[in-house]
């Protein structure tokens, strides 16, 4: 595994200059009560930063930062171990991260 690790490093590393770059995207179907249908588009796209942090590691790291950040504020007061799934977690880390030029873009048909 070491030697197949060493190797991956060697012809896989980014080049002076070169960024990653992430796409995210979900589809929705929503059926309303009135039997209307709505096509839902979320899409996230990110770039690294060349000879800084990657796409990866800024999506990844700074949204657990700015939860960490907000508990220590005060901004998140529930107490536990949770999936942000609760309004009360994603709202704010979504706004803060929004902030940052982190944030999905969304498209309605």
């Amino acid at each position: 595994m070491d030697a197949l690790v060493e190797q991956m490093q060697s012809i896989m590393k980014y080049e002076p200059n070169e960024q990653d770059m992430i796409v995210l995207q979900h589809e929705f179907t929503v059926k309303w009560d009135n039997n209307r249908q709505q096509h839902i588009c979320s899409c996230l796209v990110e770039y690294g930063e060349p000879g800084g942090d990657s796409a990866m590691a800024r999506t990844v790291g700074l949204p657990a930062a700015t939860a960490v950040h907000l508990i220590a504020q005060k901004a998140i007061s529930i107490t536990g171990v949770h999936i942000p799934i609760l309004d009360v977690i994603f709202i704010p880390v979504l706004a803060k991260l929004k902030e940052l030029q982190i944030c999905f873009k969304e498209s309605n048909n």
